[in-house]
């Protein structure tokens, strides 16, 4: 799909795009807004192409076509726009949509991590970190980590927190790594409150206080994050910070190990021998109904890109 590519600065391109949005949200004036939005895509205006792959994508206002929707945001994307080829990048990192190709990611990500988007410089990272697109260089990592995380990724302040405290770093700072846990754990990322009660528990980078790695597991079950539903299990089965209470360490340790952690699988054949009988007599057995926990609802089911635009 060649199209004519305009400057994003365009005022009356960007305030006419701005107002076909917001006529979106009404379903009166919704048809009038998808045309608009299709017109100015049409004359080249990259924001408006990226539009119009969500509107293709989402399937609300027009009948969903991925295909279409992709086109859209590779005609944007080869228009520099940084939003498209991050999801161009994340398309092709995690095989949505599109064929896998790690090559072809790192190339979009970079394209729109140079422009400065905070997610892409994250997935920029975890490339280099992991060898995926690019050649395999933790320097390099922890370089697009920082500057996503200055940029208010609480993903990419984790990755820079577990650069700091990693073994294999010759120089591990631990205060500095606490430092960038905490600001992830104060955006309420889930991995961020697990990280900091880790650091509680080990007594890293502050000193060793259990209550304080409860209170931030504990904010990390409210959000089902399954190192945090774990680590609980195992404080209230050995008593540290709370009252040993086996029903609630088994509660859980089986919420945990729904949610993926091996850990916890493992840790329930020492203190719930029948662990595996009792899920095969009573599917409920793993619901988490510990009072000093919210419950939350689980995740809803998404469309085939529906995920691809979270940063």
């Amino acid at each position: 799909m060649e199209q004519e590519c305009k400057a994003p600065e365009e005022t009356d391109m960007a305030e006419a795009l701005e107002a076909a949005v917001a006529m979106l949200e009404d379903e009166v004036t919704a048809a009038k807004a998808v045309a608009a939005v299709r017109e100015l895509a049409v004359c080249g205006y990259a924001p408006a192409m990226n539009e119009c792959g969500k509107l293709y994508l989402d399937g609300k206002h027009i009948p969903r076509d991925y295909k279409t929707a992709h086109e859209w945001f590779e005609a944007a994307a080869e228009c520099g726009y940084d939003e498209s080829q991050f999801f161009l990048g994340k398309a092709a990192f995690e095989g949505s949509g599109t064929r896998r190709d790690m090559a072809d990611a790192f190339f979009w990500f970079l394209s729109a991590a140079e422009q400065g988007h905070p997610g892409a410089q994250y997935y920029v990272g975890r490339c280099y970190l992991e060898g995926k697109g690019t050649i395999k260089d933790e320097e390099e990592a922890h370089r697009w980590f920082s500057l996503s995380a200055s940029r208010g990724s609480p993903e990419a302040k984790v990755a820079t927190g577990d650069f700091l405290s990693s073994p294999r770093n010759p120089n591990p700072d631990y205060a500095e790594a606490v430092r960038h846990y905490r600001m992830a754990s104060d955006m309420d990322y889930p991995l961020g409150h697990y990280k900091m009660g880790m650091m509680y528990y080990n007594g890293k980078g502050m000193p060793l206080n259990y209550i304080s790695a409860v209170k931030y597991f504990r904010k990390g079950a409210e959000l089902e994050e399954p190192g945090s539903l774990y680590m609980l299990g195992v404080m209230y089965d050995k008593g540290q910070g709370v009252e040993a209470d086996k029903n609630s360490a088994i509660r859980y340790l089986t919420h945990a190990a729904k949610k993926g952690n091996t850990d916890a699988k493992t840790y329930l054949k020492g203190v719930s021998p029948n662990y595996g009988q009792q899920q095969d007599r009573d599917p409920d057995y793993e619901e988490l109904n510990t009072p000093d926990v919210v419950s939350l609802p689980s995740e809803g089911k998404k469309g085939l890109f529906g995920r691809l635009f979270s940063k």
